[in-house]
């Protein structure tokens, strides 16, 4: 599923601009694909969802809002749709974050209270969530999933979608990425060199990524290596309105304008 289906010419009207329909015919391929017995051997699968205080644009990013929903109540309610989670943590600093919780009533839903020295911005996320795969996972023996609050446009299926590729191409890693059509350039000897220079003929290995944080899942072993991805990492493709990612007051009212027109 990950390596190209097919080699093409490009056009103005084909189906690489309908990325969406795209998306969504290869999530239910993957869906109708995996066996419930499968997933069971990779379970639990427990979605973290990482909060602090401090260390972000602003404090407390997870009690902003969009359309009268804060960021972490919208976070909590895509994982709470997901079949396939068996546990939700919610990990702050800041123990507030159990009132916004106390809105969704699911019993996978845990609080996890993280200390203030795990969320400084030199400390890896692996210490927080080793500590929590020592509660829930001893074993290593599932997969973690990392739902990021500053991505409040991820739909369900996108998570769902990056644990579901884990498995079925029984890999270390799954994030998502988006493609990168403009033109990028690295410095060299002679000057600018291309690094995606446009093709006649292209495939899926002659274009280039980058990481949207929108979402990961990963064998819990990586973690208990002190690892978040492992060695063998492989994508999903996640749709461009998906990838917006909150980073300034700014950002915030534009994905409040994106969310009322969804």
């Amino acid at each position: 599923i990950n390596l190209p289906l097919f080699y093409y010419r490009r056009h103005n009207q084909n189906l690489t601009n309908m990325s969406q329909r795209i998306i969504s015919a290869r999530r239910q391929i993957k869906h109708d694909t995996i066996v419930k017995d499968k997933i069971n051997d990779y379970r639990p699968i427990i979605a973290v969802i990482p909060c602090r205080k401090n260390y972000d644009f602003a404090p407390d990013v997870w009690k902003m809002k969009i359309q009268g929903k804060s960021l972490l109540q919208l976070n909590i309610e895509k994982c709470v749709r997901s079949k396939l989670i068996d546990n939700i943590i919610v990990a702050s600093d800041n123990p507030e974050v159990q009132e916004i919780m106390s809105l969704v009533k699911d019993s996978r839903l845990t609080f996890f209270q993280r200390s203030l020295e795990d969320t400084i911005i030199s400390q890896s996320l692996t210490i927080t969530l080793e500590k929590i795969l020592s509660q829930l996972d001893p074993d290593c023996k599932g997969i973690t999933i990392l739902s990021y609050l500053q991505t409040p446009l991820v739909a369900t299926s996108t998570l769902e979608e990056a644990v579901l590729t884990l498995i079925i191409n029984d890999v270390d890693c799954v994030f998502g990425v988006e493609a990168v059509r403009d033109p990028l350039y690295k410095r060299s000897a002679n000057g600018l060199k291309p690094i995606n220079p446009p093709r006649g003929v292209s495939s899926d290995f002659d274009i280039v990524y980058r990481e949207t944080n929108t979402s990961l899942a990963s064998r819990s072993y990586n973690i208990k290596n002190g690892s978040l991805t492992g060695s063998k990492v492989i994508n999903i493709i996640v749709h461009s309105e998906e990838n917006f990612f909150i980073k300034s007051e700014h950002t915030l009212k534009i994905a409040n304008i994106i969310a009322q027109d969804r």
